[in-house]
């Protein structure tokens, strides 16, 4: 019950109170904090990176390190499959001081002796990349990272998942070729959001663990999503960007609402996003977006406006529920005298 009382306090709070209204932009918001600081660190740390050769060879030390007589790490560049539980955690982003789910693996693989000290102090020392970036609260089913670590030890993912807390597992080890990049390599996120139902429920109708959707208004919920398809300026989806900023525009491959489904006597339903890539909040302030409309808090002519070069402000959705659901690698295509007629 503690679920539905805090979900009933987000749609009172959220929705029933917020009004989405506009107003031109007087200046940017200026904390971008975490993810422009972490592209410009990864800019800057390519410059220092070691030859990101995909077979056997021995990791550098760092300056003034002592370098071990009796051991030469041999490392070799490999993909991990993990799945982890955002909960209490303040996104995948190693940030200093911060409960992070990178943190926590980065330590588990220097434990486990995967990697040796310089690339738990320097991650890119051991070209570490993610597939894509969750942010506070955000789980994930299918996560990817490449790195270069020892993978010939035997029971290698055995000894990481010993050191990594229950709410992160690594399931899966691949090697790869020595230039693959888990985000380069990554064509596209899925991500999937599971809320209950009479958070789109219209105005009339009650708030409560009996309300149940019916087929006209999942309709109607899958016809606002399809809004989103396509390419659109989502500098109002997320705190950070310019309108005029190239980068505010996104391309939504598909976004969908499944059929209802019930337990433990509340319905909920999954609404799925497939793009290219997303910024800091934009799929909750998609969905909270489109629950304001469904349930009647705003008018659709938000849509455009939202994309328009105005400034407005938009509802987000709760954190909880939101999880990446599996990203799509990038199928490179053979040179020409290497494909079939």
């Amino acid at each position: 019950m503690r679920f539905l009382t805090g979900w009933r306090g987000i749609v009172h709070r959220v929705f029933l109170n917020t009004r989405v209204t506009a107003k031109m932009s007087a200046a940017a918001a200026t904390n971008g904090a975490k993810r422009a600081a972490a592209e410009a660190d990864e800019a800057s740390a390519k410059k220092s990176r070691v030859d990101g050769g995909g077979g056997a060879d021995v990791a550098p030390q760092p300056a003034g390190a002592e370098v071990p007589s009796a051991e030469r790490w041999k490392l070799k560049k490999v993909l991990l499959l993990i799945s982890y539980s955002g909960k209490g955690y303040l996104g995948m982003q190693r940030n200093p001081g911060c409960r992070t789910i990178e943190e926590d693996l980065l330590q588990a693989l220097f434990k486990a002796r995967a990697i040796p000290e310089h690339g738990l102090r320097e991650q890119q020392s051991v070209w570490f990349q993610r597939a894509a970036r969750t942010d506070k609260g955000v789980s994930a089913v299918k996560q990817c990272v490449s790195l270069k670590m020892a993978a010939d030890t035997e029971g290698i993912l055995e000894a990481i998942n010993s050191h990594l807390p229950d709410q992160i597992r690594v399931f899966d080890m691949r090697r790869v070729t020595k230039r693959f990049d888990a985000k380069q390599q990554c064509c596209a996120r899925t991500y999937q959001y599971m809320s209950p139902t009479f958070a789109f429920a219209p105005l009339e109708a009650v708030v409560s663990e009996q309300y149940r959707m019916s087929d006209e208004v999942l309709e109607n919920v899958n016809r606002l999503l399809k809004k989103f398809e396509g390419t659109h300026n989502y500098h109002n989806f997320t705190s950070r960007r310019q309108p005029t900023d190239p980068s505010s525009k996104r391309f939504i491959m598909s976004m969908t609402c499944g059929k209802p489904f019930v337990r433990d006597g509340i319905e909920f339903v999954v609404i799925k996003v497939k793009g290219q890539s997303f910024m800091l909040h934009q799929i909750r302030k998609m969905i909270g977006t489109a629950m304001a409309v469904a349930r009647g808090h705003a008018a659709e002519g938000v849509f455009e406006r939202a994309w328009s070069l105005d400034r407005i402000d938009l509802p987000m959705a709760p954190a909880l529920g939101l999880m990446l659901h599996e990203v799509s690698r990038q199928r490179l295509t053979p040179p020409s005298h290497l494909r079939g007629s």
